[in-house]
């Protein structure tokens, strides 16, 4: 198993969950205009070319036509780009239809009781939804609308920035168009997660930390192979020529978290952190599909096998997550003999009386 696109994983997406691995400066301001984004952050400390993660940028969505319906209390939404919202999932709160409503939020309406969070009812295209508002208002929605998009967009993830001066930077985002943003908005930088070859040598490569300031590291873990249920030896399977083969590999890889506690008398405090960690590096790894490595491609996803606290010296303390990819070996990649020919003519002679000629050159009657 390859880390690399797994460090890029971890880049992107844990610190939405977690400020414990890298360092970060409040966004007071975020628009894009001919593929630019231009932000706002007071003495952010970076520096051009240098690596950042946006999170927590919601797009703004302008608002062409609102109509409401009274009786039925639904209002149906026109915007002037994709708003962003399915039927089947809300971004907003990361849950899928069938555990809770889908809901869209709105605000910018002169009437208030368009503003708000709303269960989302249909969405026939990406500029076109209605929503559940009151019914009988006795008004229809008038001003600047605006729909939130909470789904992936242009401005987070990892950017490259220019720095213009020392209160605001720039990025090259993916879209010409004139966008604002809204929400609580930070800017990470300086990630402290790496790879190593194997824990022992994390462990010799940490260098001490500020108390509230954690590395982490992937590293590799075992390949074993599942032992087939039926084989009643040590063999893990039985193959022979002929047979048609598929060995299920367990590949596995490590998150080892180094936290400080030199603070604290037995780490108490420190090891509480780890489990708020934990959620944290579950919604960046758990359940993303492996780079495929043979020719069956079954996209099995990643599990959770099992966490422990490898090492509490005083000075701080390292806690090993191991997680779990699975790939088939399937004969498509063993070794094929290049003197592997087909079957060609068959003679035999069963006995003094009775002979056997087959021709495979003969067309069949």
């Amino acid at each position: 198993m390859k880390l690399a696109p797994l460090i890029q994983q971890f880049w992107q997406f844990l610190p939405q969950f977690t400020d414990f691995f890298s360092e970060s400066v409040s966004v007071s301001s975020l628009s894009a205009t001919g593929g630019t984004a231009t932000a706002t952050a007071v003495t952010h400390g970076l520096s051009t070319g240098q690596a950042i993660n946006i999170v927590g940028a919601v797009q703004i969505v302008d608002v062409v036509t609102a109509t409401y319906d009274a009786p039925s209390g639904v209002l149906s939404i026109e915007t002037a780009a994709n708003h962003g919202q399915v039927e089947s999932f809300d971004f907003r709160t990361t849950l899928p239809a069938v555990v809770q409503p889908v809901t869209v939020q709105i605000e910018g309406f002169d009437q208030s009781d368009f503003n708000g969070t709303f269960d989302l009812l249909s969405v026939p295209n990406r500029t076109n939804f209605t929503c559940q508002v009151e019914k009988d208002l006795g008004v229809s929605p008038t001003g600047a609308g605006k729909v939130l998009n909470y789904a992936f967009n242009v401005f987070i993830g990892i950017k490259a920035v220019t720095v213009i001066d020392v209160d605001t930077f720039t990025y090259v985002v993916s879209s010409t168009d004139t966008i604002d943003t809204t929400g609580t908005i930070e800017a990470h930088f300086q990630f402290r997660i790496q790879a190593s070859i194997n824990n022992e040598r994390a462990l010799d490569t940490y260098t001490k930390q500020a108390v509230d300031k954690y590395v982490l590291f992937l590293t590799y873990g075992e390949q074993t192979v599942s032992k087939e249920r039926l084989i009643l030896n040590d063999a893990n399977t039985t193959i022979r020529s002929g047979t048609r083969r598929r060995q299920r590999m367990l590949d596995s890889f490590n998150v080892l978290v180094i936290a400080p506690a030199s603070t604290e008398l037995a780490a108490v405090a420190t090891r509480d952190n780890m489990d708020d960690i934990e959620l944290a590096i579950f919604k960046t790894s758990l359940y993303l599909t492996p780079t495929p490595r043979f020719n069956a491609a079954d996209g099995f996803l990643f599990n959770f096998d099992s966490a422990r606290d490898l090492v509490y010296n005083g000075a701080y303390l390292a806690r090993i997550w191991t997680f779990q990819a699975q790939y088939d070996i399937t004969d498509l990649d063993g070794f094929t003999s290049q003197e592997r020919v087909p079957m060609l003519n068959i003679n035999g002679s069963i006995n003094t009386d009775l002979t056997l000629s087959i021709d495979l050159d003969e067309e069949p009657e």
